[in-house]
């Protein structure tokens, strides 16, 4: 996570234990829907698992997510997923940058992506469309230095 220029990178916040909402006894539906630790988990509806990954994340420079998303039944790539994020601190938005999406086999590429304030964003990721059975959404904290 060297930024090239001597400044310091942010990052997804690091967990503290594993996500196993899901392996609750009633499927992950009493999981109170909050933002994740670390940068895998699964979705909030416990019907994708999902790693994400991001190169140093600087202030006001724009940066491009990886999102490795697969069916959690099947275990395969959930693909046509057409994935999209929307990030806040407090009560303030994410700058609009036009980010687009790309797919290769269920992974994903989202940017670019531009954090222009420092401290902890809560990032939100959808997929697939909002109206169909198959939307989902999953949340994780990023620090931005």
């Amino acid at each position: 996570m060297d930024p090239g220029d001597g400044g310091a990178c942010g990052g997804f916040v690091m967990a503290t234990a594993p996500d196993t909402h899901c392996a609750s006894p009633d499927g992950g539906r009493g999981y109170a829907v909050a933002p994740h630790t670390g940068s895998e988990s699964d979705d909030d509806d416990c019907l994708y698992h999902v790693k994400l990954s991001v190169p140093c994340i600087q202030r006001s420079q724009g940066v491009t997510f990886t999102v490795v998303l697969t069916n959690i039944g099947t275990t395969t790539p959930a693909t046509g997923a057409a994935p999209y994020m929307d990030a806040t601190i407090g009560t303030y938005p994410l700058p609009n940058t036009n980010p687009m999406s790309t797919e290769n086999n269920g992974v994903y590429t989202i940017g670019p992506v531009v954090f222009d304030r420092m401290g902890r964003w809560t990032t939100l990721f959808h997929v697939y469309d909002p109206i169909s059975a198959k939307h989902g959404h999953f949340s994780f904290y990023v620090d931005v230095p």
